[in-house]
């Protein structure tokens, strides 16, 4: 699925194409305190399920770590790193108490962009992503890979009405999205309270269901009488008719 969905966005494990550009880059792996490891401020995802955390944490105690994460080194402090892909895996190793993880450490000149294209690509295939951090994720896409909408959502696999409310709900004031991250407001309805609906200026006048044996004439309501043959009713509708014509002048 991870292969996957790069490869639909033209991304690559060695280089990224960026604006059609391609940057190299350049990673070697190995194995670092924990405690030198953080959360890049900037990653879109900002919610982890508790209860996946625990699943994974006992996993890693049992069986260790199975993929290492990704880390770029910090600016502000070389000897430590910020956190590129495995932001889940370096959480749920510390609820398992591991002191050093194995972690694959990129070349600090990578483009900021490039960071931003690999965290949205790797938050996209996760189940428990809730709403505004797809919506985050689909943001920092449009914004480093240089697309439009319609042709990231091509690329993903989405539809473009999709991906258009998605991005609406960063619209939202931070309250609204606060709810929507915690359960408590869908992002159907949190659209709708935002633009609620009226009704349309064009629709015409309902049409009234009518009685059975009456129909509407530009006079008003008529009745067709028993025994009545159809020249007599085109007769009485067309004398009803005369008459308004006469009314109106």
């Amino acid at each position: 699925m991870t292969s996957s969905i790069q490869e639909r966005l033209g991304l690559h494990t060695r280089s990224m194409s960026i604006g059609g550009t391609e940057r190299s880059t350049t990673a070697d792996v190995r194995e670092i305190p924990i405690s030198k490891i953080a959360p890049d401020p900037d990653q879109p995802r900002r919610v982890f399920a508790e209860d996946k955390l625990d699943e994974l944490a006992a996993s890693i105690r049992e069986s260790g770590l199975l993929q290492p994460i990704r880390v770029r080194r910090s600016s502000s402090d070389p000897g430590s790193f910020l956190i590129i892909a495995g932001e889940r895996r370096w959480r749920a190793c510390q609820r398992a108490g591991v002191e050093k993880m194995l972690a694959i450490v990129t070349d600090e000149h990578l483009d900021i962009g490039a960071v931003r294209i690999e965290q949205a690509a790797e938050n996209l295939i996760r189940e428990d992503l809730n709403a505004i951090d797809e919506a985050r994720s689909y943001r920092d896409l449009l914004e480093g890979l240089a697309v439009s909408q319609a042709e990231l959502a091509r690329r993903l696999g989405k539809s473009a009405g999709h991906l258009s409310r998605m991005l609406s709900l960063l619209e939202l004031d931070d309250e609204t999205m606060e709810k929507i991250v915690a359960g408590e407001l869908t992002a159907k309805d949190a659209l709708a309270m935002r633009e609620p609906k009226e009704p349309s200026k064009k629709s015409g006048r309902r049409r009234r269901r009518l009685p059975p044996g009456h129909y509407e004439t530009p006079a008003g309501r008529a009745v067709v009488k028993r025994g009545k043959t159809l020249a007599d009713l085109v007769a009485c509708l067309s004398a009803m008719i005369d008459a308004e014509k006469r009314d109106a002048a």
